[in-house]
């Protein structure tokens, strides 16, 4: 029932592929616009996914409950204002093996029940 929110990251290089294909291509220019604490307007929401090495567990109510509860605790909303939507990727998939459809509808029912688009 946790997570981590990072406030005002900064960018520095650019960068292209993954894995062993990864390499810089540059410098990076921030333009975003800063809060009152000098701050970049940007938040990196962490949040552990399981590791599936037996894709039947993922079908488990615990296990699907727990994972519901790990996005919303992430996707809620922080204050009263207006928040901006949620990009995740494919969160619990690739090296945790997450099968993409089930983690995409987590993700969804999580985002709803939350009031926040994704």
């Amino acid at each position: 029932n946790e997570c981590l929110i990072i406030t005002g990251s900064q960018k520095f290089s650019c960068y292209s592929g993954y894995k062993d294909n990864f390499e810089w291509t540059g410098a990076y220019e921030d333009k975003l616009e800063r809060d009152q604490c000098k701050r970049l307007k940007r938040q990196i929401l962490a949040i552990d996914a399981l590791r599936f090495r037996n894709q039947s567990y993922q079908s488990d109510m615990n296990i699907t409950i727990r994972e519901l509860n790990k996005a919303y605790c992430g996707f809620k909303k922080q204050h009263q204002h207006e928040e901006p939507d949620i990009a995740t990727g494919k969160w619990g998939c690739g090296a945790f093996g997450g099968d993409p459809q089930l983690k995409a509808l987590i993700q969804l029912m999580a985002a709803a029940k939350a009031g926040r688009g994704l």
